[in-house]
């Protein structure tokens, strides 16, 4: 196959080949053979592809995005397909096709279960460049979605050798495009999903560093009476293109009064050990600001939350868009998940002294535009 294939460990314990040419295959590497599939409708060159979200059995379905269906085409496709390991006898079957037409573009698993597909351009121009025909709009595919829809747009080119992931609060950095005259002046850019604007988001207070597999364990926040999901998102690593590290999966999950029991995924198939995101959500679809877990064969039992969690501390500010010489109102918005939060003092002048306010909100006017550091600390009922 092609430079860069992508490649994916699946729940049958085997390796999946999908591409970017048309090649697709399964490697067993218990027997290091191959078991060739069906193959993709059309090159993929300089494609995208995701495993697809899973539920904590993992995921056998794959979807290719975008790409350039080398030799016969120098521009991209805006098409996807997927393939199903557990119904091979459909083959590839297609996808909704994107808003935009993309090549070296990223894709990102979000935890809500949708895609962003951001970046990419034509594919490569008449004269053999890269980074022709940028495309500045994302665009999202919800979980289980029909169709894409244009979301925010960038500020600059993302192409060929951009990167974009998951952070850990939910949002995602795109970066990166090393077009001539711009490889050691590049920037990057933060993208905040549409569920950070449908209210307020679940807090995550405490989890465990580290868990076995199959293995039940607990969580404490504020927000068990409201939160209906909880997905690991493993930690990304991106190189053209693709992201082969990533994948999210939906866990079990309990709820006895105030307490959430989650189950971590069966085996190492379902995920491969190494780090995790572990996001809680609502009804909404809002994640939490997610917690890291260890996934890992060798991990001691998970120890129940502590008696008393340091309270979760937050504030947000206004307006939105502050000028100089204005008021900026700072309102607390902390959270404790076993207690309430008993007091409130501010540091406004950056000098690590929380002596300058007390109360929900605390003001302070800025005389200069410029940069500067403002803090909270929050004690809980249990000091």
């Amino acid at each position: 196959t092609s430079l860069y294939p992508h490649m994916f460990w699946t729940p049958q314990g085997k390796v999946l080949l999908t591409g970017p040419d048309r090649q697709a295959s399964l490697l067993d590497t218990a027997t290091w053979t191959w078991q060739d599939l069906p193959a993709v409708p059309t090159a993929r060159v300089w494609g995208s592809a995701v495993l697809l979200p899973g539920g904590t059995a993992g995921s056998s379905k794959a979807m290719l995005i975008g790409g350039v269906d080398l030799p016969d085409n120098l521009t991209a496709t805006a098409s996807t397909v997927t393939i199903d390991l557990g119904n091979l006898a459909a083959g590839w079957t297609a996808g909704p096709a994107m808003v935009h037409p993309r090549a070296h573009l990223n894709t990102v698993i979000l935890p809500d279960g949708a895609l962003l597909s951001v970046g990419g351009g034509i594919g490569q121009d008449g004269i053999g460049s890269l980074y022709s025909g940028p495309v500045y709009e994302s665009e999202l595919l919800p979980a289980g979605g029909t169709a894409w829809t244009a979301a925010a747009s960038q500020a600059q080119e993302r192409t060929y050798h951009s990167t974009a992931l998951l952070l850990p609060d939910g949002r995602v950095v795109s970066a990166g495009d090393d077009r001539p005259g711009q490889q050691y002046t590049d920037t990057a850019e933060i993208y905040s999903p549409p569920y950070l604007f449908k209210g307020a988001r679940p807090a995550l207070s405490w989890a465990p560093a580290a868990v076995p597999y199959g293995t039940a364990f607990q969580v404490a926040t504020p927000d068990a009476a409201t939160v209906t999901k909880a997905v690991l998102i493993q930690t990304g690593a991106v190189t053209h293109a693709n992201d082969m590290s990533q994948r999210s999966i939906a866990l079990n999950l309990v709820r006895t009064g105030a307490t959430l029991t989650l189950t971590s995924p069966a085996g190492v198939n379902a995920a491969p050990p190494g780090y995790y995101m572990l996001f809680l959500l609502n009804a909404q679809g809002v994640p939490s600001v997610s917690k890291m877990v260890q996934l890992s064969t060798g991990a001691p039992a998970p120890p129940a939350p502590p008696a008393n969690l340091a309270p979760d501390a937050s504030f947000t500010s206004s307006p939105a868009a502050p000028v100089a010489g204005g008021l900026v109102t700072l309102t607390d918005t902390s959270t404790d998940a076993d207690g309430t939060i008993a007091g409130r003092a501010w540091d406004l002048n950056g000098d690590g002294l929380f002596d300058d306010a007390t109360g929900p909100t605390a003001g302070r006017t800025f005389a200069a535009a410029g940069t500067y550091t403002v803090a909270e600390r929050v004690p809980d009922n249990g000091g």
